[in-house]
């Protein structure tokens, strides 16, 4: 003989178990109870959270008559498709005590007990187990809101079969870092937490296992001067695509938006002090401006874009080109320029600039421009972004990346002025007209004499696509500023030489609006609608 166990599911109602209990030959202190689960097509389960669970696992528990109540034997086992049989040894003895938990996922779902169970030997015994859901219906916090210092009351009905409850409080609805916890018997406590938004959750629990959570349930504790503030931001200037943090007040309200003008802006994560957020690649420069239910509030300063790329061996010159192109800043939208290393062009996405400078310092000639790495240039031209070429790095650049300068031989010579060959060309008329010499062919672009570049280019046998502006002397085919259109990846871009070496701010007046009318032409090329100043 031998003790057997049935498990019948009842869907509808409480789950039930069937246990039919029998004695082997042993001693009479002596005695077993096998268990005996079947699953079935039936098994599938509503947990509390609404979602359908199928028991995996289970686990029983024996224990001894008398008082106080003690565990004599917990034994689990893993519930598939094929029937589980558990044999528990135990003591015979009458008024034992046996508990039946049911697990998803090691959540436990169900739990049942009967109190009065007879093992004795030489009989066999029926026993109904009822199993009921393990969790805690509804949680409540209240108030709302509160102000720093103050404190949350929270309250829950019980639970069959919990001895306590865990109650838990985190940043984030979804728990992963627990700021606040209690275990305890009663079924109401108080939370004091700091500013901030604030996730509570409360679960039965057993000495062996804890049940579905109720919750969460959101409550904000405001701080400052309670209500939404906008004090700084991280940073001055950022690249589109990348993430910068917004600083103030009460930040991290659930329905928090941001945005710089009219842009909505990617949220990546919100705290009290802090908002990270990511900026759009359509951004321009603008003002920031953060929204939610607690109030709205504008940044004090501008926002930068860094829409402009400067490749560089050291970025000496980086700020300057960036002072010196917004002394007309509106052509380019108020976009700032960021320095970019050569090795950055190994993994940089490149695309996420409108125009990029390729700074004197990349390279001397082909050989070693991009640190004898030409290869490098394709990341510049694979991106879309429209190209100023600046002096010996500019040159080389060109001489990589476009047939009709590969050929062209590099000259240099020290000089303050350029010979426009078609002074009612954009690069000098638009969108700032140049004063000139004489029929304002002359142009002084630089106040002391510096290193210009040149390329020996017929303008009798001009190349198709390109455009031959200003040479180094009168008529004599030595272009320093010349562009052309260069295709990668079926894109055509226009790439710009711009061959004074020069820092742009020893230009003359007239060279500076020579390099705001190249850069703008080049902007203009990849924007549209046309470009206008960051709104307030």
């Amino acid at each position: 003989m031998r003790l057997r166990t049935r498990m019948i599911l009842l869907i509808a109602g409480p789950v039930m178990y069937a246990v039919s209990c029998s004695s082997p030959n042993a001693p009479a202190e002596q005695g077993s109870l096998v268990f005996r689960f079947e699953p079935s097509p039936q098994a599938a389960l509503v947990a509390a959270g609404g979602v359908a669970d199928v028991f995996d696992s289970v686990a029983v528990c024996v224990f001894r008559s008398g008082s106080p109540i003690t565990a004599e034997v917990r034994q689990g086992a893993a519930i598939g498709v094929d029937p589980v049989e558990m044999q528990i040894g135990c003591i015979a003895e009458p008024n034992k005590r046996v508990s039946v938990e049911l697990f998803a996922s090691g959540v436990m779902l169900y739990y049942g007990v009967n109190e009065d169970v007879d093992v004795a030997a030489g009989k066999r015994t029926s026993v109904i187990v009822d199993a009921v859901p393990f969790f805690v219906p509804a949680l409540t916090v209240t108030p709302g809101i509160v102000f720093d210092g103050a404190s949350f009351n929270l309250s829950w009905p019980s639970t069959q079969g919990a001895q306590t409850y865990r109650v838990e409080a985190s940043a984030s609805p979804a728990f992963s870092t627990i700021e606040w916890s209690q275990s305890l018997a009663e079924t109401l406590t108080t939370a004091t937490l700091p500013p901030g938004s604030h996730y509570f959750r409360v679960a039965p629990e057993t000495p062996y296992a804890t049940g579905t959570f109720a919750g969460p349930e959101f409550r904000y504790v405001l701080g400052g001067s309670g209500g939404l503030v906008v004090t700084g931001l991280s940073a001055v200037g950022v690249i589109p695509g990348e993430t910068f943090s917004i600083y103030g007040e009460n930040l991290d309200f659930p329905d928090v938006q941001a945005a710089i003008t009219a842009e909505p802006m990617e949220i990546v994560s919100a705290s009290w002090g802090a908002l990270t957020v990511r900026l759009p690649l359509a951004a321009r420069s603008g003002y920031i401006s953060v929204a939610s239910s607690l109030g709205a509030d504008t940044s004090s300063d501008p926002l930068i874009a860094q829409r402009l790329a400067y490749v560089s061996a050291t970025g000496l010159l980086a700020g300057a080109y960036n002072e010196v192109l917004w002394e007309n800043g509106d052509d380019i939208e108020w976009s700032g320029i960021v320095y970019v290393p050569l090795a950055d062009l190994d993994t940089r996405d490149m695309s996420v600039f409108d125009v990029i400078l390729v700074a004197t310092d990349t390279g001397t000639d082909v050989s070693n421009w991009g640190g004898g790495r030409a290869d490098r240039a394709e990341a510049i031209t694979k991106s879309g972004a429209t190209v100023l070429a600046i002096g010996d790095g500019g040159a080389a650049f060109m001489q990589i990346v476009s047939p009709p300068f590969s050929s062209a031989t590099v000259r240099t010579i020290n000089q303050t002025s350029c010979y426009a060959a078609a002074p009612a060309a954009p690069l000098f008329t638009s969108p700032h007209p140049v004063t000139g010499g004489g029929s304002q062919q002359w142009i002084d672009m630089c106040q002391n004499p510096e290193r210009t570049v040149s390329f020996d280019i017929s303008s009798l046998f001009k190349p198709a696509g390109v455009s031959l502006y200003a040479t180094t002397g009168l008529l004599n085919d030595r272009w320093s500023l010349a562009d052309a259109v260069v295709t990668n990846n079926s894109r055509s871009i226009r790439h710009t030489f711009w061959g004074i070496a020069a820092d742009p701010r020893g230009f003359t007046s007239d060279g500076k609006d020579c390099l705001s009318n190249a850069v703008f032409q080049l902007y203009k090329e990849r924007q549209s609608p046309a470009p206008s100043a960051p709104a307030r």
